[in-house]
């Protein structure tokens, strides 16, 4: 061979090797998902005992005014919800349970005036939250079926010496949740936020602030507490993010496996040794919101080969799966033999409860969106759920192995 056709075949063969993949890296892989299958979507047909608690302190007259949204919100939340429920119970709640007579939910509604907190009875000066969350949750240590709807304001009554007294509080809700979840493993929270119509006198901590005529809004919270499939077919009817005057929304559940299959088996790398991945995943059960199935942020992978470019929502309803997870992977064949883990997880403590929080119990206008104590509250609850550090709450993890084919 003479020296031009040696230097053309040596160009030809470079040329070739970079358009086709090697036969080391760009072999075809097979992926097994390790996870298991979804089952047809079931409805939970168990005996569903619904228990509304209306917080009727003080604190909580302003929001019974002519025009209030909150009233409005309770009645239309808790009436799609009682037609998914075999029984339920409307009760008042400070110091102690105070029964409504009756299971009229629109005459219980209509009738929630500081005029009837008053005639209720308990003790109205002094909400102690932590005795209340107490109080139902001791339903839920014996009651796998209940389900809790609370209805409050969540202010928690500061000392002077506010920073003991949040961390006790703190400690005092974990307690509690930590309690009622080694007797319900299954048991979940959900803590809405909402706001609502108020003209009052505003308590924060030990202080107060006359409101009486000034036409301003303030946050309240409904948090429901029970079994995580009655929360998520609860979801499924009244979506939390369609209540009258609903803000933000958090929730804690206990770890699960997510159901997950992988569309196709056998996969040839591109140009680029990279193939693309279509995982299906059911995220049913997460009870998060729309929006944060989505976000690719709330994903991690354990292979720094995989990527995640995109999450979309399955829009056919007679899907097995909810979600679908676009995958890139570079140089698959390097990954041989290796399992791939996906988890999905949610913030230790959402945004929107750090920016509603207030610490110190200060009336002031430029603290009216906030709520004193509400960091400590839901921190609570955080640490009672915590499985994986202090910055992400893990709902679940996906895997899958990818082999030579």
């Amino acid at each position: 061979m003479n020296k031009k056709s040696f230097l053309l075949f040596v160009i030809c063969s470079i040329l070739i090797a970079t358009m086709l993949p090697s036969c080391s890296d760009g072999g075809k892989v097979t992926i097994d998902c390790n996870n298991k299958k979804a089952e047809p979507n079931k409805v939970v047909n168990d005996s569903i005992a619904l228990n509304v608690y209306i917080e009727n302190s003080g604190s909580m007259d302003g929001y019974m005014c002519p025009g209030s949204e909150l009233k409005d919100a309770v009645y239309d939340y808790v009436n799609d919800l009682q037609w998914l429920s075999s029984s339920m119970s409307l009760n008042y709640i400070n110091s102690q349970i105070i029964p409504y007579k009756g299971n009229d939910l629109y005459k219980f509604v209509r009738d929630l005036t500081p005029q009837s907190f008053r005639a209720a009875g308990g003790d109205r000066r002094n909400t102690d939250l932590m005795q209340i969350f107490e109080k139902i949750l001791l339903t839920h240590r014996s009651n796998s079926n209940v389900v809790s709807v609370f209805v409050s304001d969540c202010i928690l009554d500061i000392p002077e010496n506010a920073v003991d007294y949040l961390g006790i509080c703190q400690n005092k809700i974990e307690e509690i949740f930590r309690k009622a979840r080694r007797a319900n493993p299954n048991l979940a929270v959900e803590i809405l936020q909402l706001d609502s119509k108020f003209d009052g006198i505003w308590y924060s901590g030990h202080n107060n602030l006359n409101l009486k005529g000034k036409q301003e809004k303030r946050p309240y919270y409904i948090w429901v507490v029970g079994n995580r499939e009655y929360l998520q077919l609860f979801n499924k009817e009244a979506q939390p993010e369609k209540i009258k005057g609903f803000k933000a929304y958090g929730a804690y559940s206990v770890p699960t496996e997510i159901s997950a299959s992988i569309e196709g088996k056998v996969f040839k790398p591109n140009r680029n040794n990279q193939i693309k991945v279509e995982l299906l995943v059911d995220l049913n059960n997460a009870l998060q919101l729309s929006k944060d199935y989505l976000n690719v942020k709330n994903y991690a992978v354990s292979n720094k080969n995989v990527g995640i470019s995109s999450v979309k929502a399955i829009t056919n309803e007679r899907s097995r799966y909810s979600h679908i997870i676009n995958l890139d992977i570079d140089n698959p064949t390097s990954l041989r033999g290796k399992t791939v883990q996906i988890t999905f997880s949610y913030p230790f403590i959402a945004e929107w409860v750090i920016k509603s929080n207030d610490e110190t119990g200060q009336t002031t206008m430029q603290n009216l969106k906030k709520t004193t104590g509400l960091n400590a509250l839901v921190a609570g609850v955080a640490d009672a759920y915590e499985n994986s550090g202090k910055d992400h709450i893990e709902y679940g993890g996906i895997s899958f192995e990818i082999n030579n084919k």
